[in-house]
C-alpha cells in the first residue's frame, strides 16, 4: 500500500512539473517565430466574421462561410514557410485552442493554394514553399469577449493570442521604389484619374482606355514588374491589385504593355528575365473636387499600398 501511495505521489509531483514547464507566453505579433530551423511563422491577421475571402481575390476564387445563424469565423492567419528540403505536414509544427467554456469547439486547419486564391483544408507544404495558415473557429457571436484568447502551440513551445481583431500589416509604397521579392520585382510608375488613359509611351498609332460613361472616369496605375524567376509570369497568379474610392473597392483589371510602352498588348504572361510596364486600372465616379486613391497591391500574400493624389483642373 505504501508502494502504491509512493507511485501516485510521485506522478502526481511529474505532472505538475510538466504542467508548470509548459506554461504559456504572449504571442509577439511582430515576431517570427521558427521551429526547429525547418518552419518560419508570423501572424498575419485576426479577422471575425461570417466569410473569409482568400488573398487573390483575381478570377474565380474560393472562400470559406458559415451558414449558422448566430455563429462567426474567427480565423487568426499566418505567413508560413518551409525552410526545409522536404514536404512537411503543418499539423506537426502547429496546433490551436480556443479558450472558451460554453460551447463545443469545432474548428479546422487550413491553407490557401493555388496561388492563393482558395482556401482548403490542405496542411502538407511543399520544400521551401509558402502559404497562408487559417485556424478557423466556428463561434457563437454572444461567446466573443475582449479577453477570448488561443492557445497556440509550436511543437514543444506554447503561446497566448488574444482573439482581438488585428489587421494585416500593410507595406507604404513610395513612387520609383523598388520592391524585391522571391522571383519578381515591382515599383510604381505613375497613377492618374481621367476620361482617357495612354499607353506610357504614347505615338501616333497608340490605343487608348476611354470612358464612355461621361458621369464617370478611369483611376489607373503604372507598375514596372519584373520577371526574375526562371519560367514566364502568369499575371493574374503573381499579382492582385485593388483601388479604394472612399470606402467603395473595385478590383483592377490589367493590361500588360508591350516591351517600348508604346501600345497595349492584351498579353498576360511577362517572359522571364524581362521586364513590362503594367497598367492596373478600374472606373470610379467622376471626381469634382481634389481626393485621394488607395492603390493595394497584393503579392505572395502581402499587400503593399500606394496613396495618389488627384487634382481637379
Amino acid at each position: 500500500m505504501k508502494k502504491i501511495t509512493k507511485w501516485i505521489l510521485t506522478c502526481s509531483c511529474m505532472l505538475l512539473f510538466t504542467a508548470c514547464s509548459a506554461k504559456s507566453e504572449p504571442w509577439d505579433k511582430k515576431e517570427t517565430y521558427q521551429i526547429n530551423d525547418e518552419v518560419a511563422i508570423t501572424l498575419k491577421a485576426v479577422v471575425q466574421q461570417t466569410s473569409i475571402e482568400p488573398t487573390n481575390l483575381n478570377d474565380e476564387y474560393q472562400y470559406w462561410y458559415t451558414e449558422e445563424e448566430g455563429e462567426t469565423l474567427l480565423d487568426f492567419q499566418f505567413y508560413v514557410e518551409n525552410l526545409s528540403d522536404e514536404e512537411i505536414d503543418l499539423k506537426d509544427y502547429f496546433e490551436a485552442e480556443l479558450k472558451i467554456k460554453e460551447q463545443e469547439q469545432s474548428k479546422d486547419l487550413c491553407t490557401e493554394i493555388e496561388n492563393y486564391t482558395k482556401i482548403e483544408n490542405e496542411t502538407k507544404l511543399a520544400a521551401k514553399d509558402k502559404t497562408i495558415l487559417h485556424q478557423i473557429f466556428y463561434v457563437k457571436e454572444k461567446s466573443i469577449s475582449d479577453d477570448l484568447q488561443a492557445e497556440i502551440t509550436l511543437q514543444d513551445a506554447h503561446y497566448t493570442l488574444s482573439a482581438k481583431p488585428y489587421a494585416a500589416q500593410v507595406t507604404e509604397l513610395a513612387k520609383a521604389e523598388t520592391i524585391e521579392l522571391d522571383e519578381m520585382s515591382f515599383e510604381v510608375l505613375s497613377a492618374s484619374v481621367g476620361s482617357v488613359i495612354p499607353p506610357l509611351h504614347p505615338t501616333d498609332d497608340s490605343t487608348y482606355y476611354i470612358v464612355e460613361d461621361e458621369t464617370n472616369a478611369c483611376a489607373g496605375v503604372y507598375l514596372e514588374i519584373t520577371n526574375t524567376g526562371k519560367k514566364d509570369m502568369e499575371l493574374d497568379q503573381e499579382i492582385c491589385v485593388s483601388l479604394d474610392d472612399e470606402g467603395t473597392y473595385i478590383y483592377a483589371w490589367y493590361d500588360i504593355l508591350n516591351a517600348d510602352g508604346t501600345d497595349f498588348s492584351e498579353a498576360t504572361q511577362i517572359p522571364a528575365g524581362e521586364s513590362r510596364a503594367v497598367l492596373f486600372f478600374g472606373e470610379v465616379v467622376k471626381p469634382t473636387e481634389t481626393k485621394n486613391y488607395t492603390v493595394t497591391i497584393t503579392v505572395e500574400g502581402k499587400p503593399y499600398r500606394y496613396v495618389f493624389e488627384h487634382t481637379v483642373q
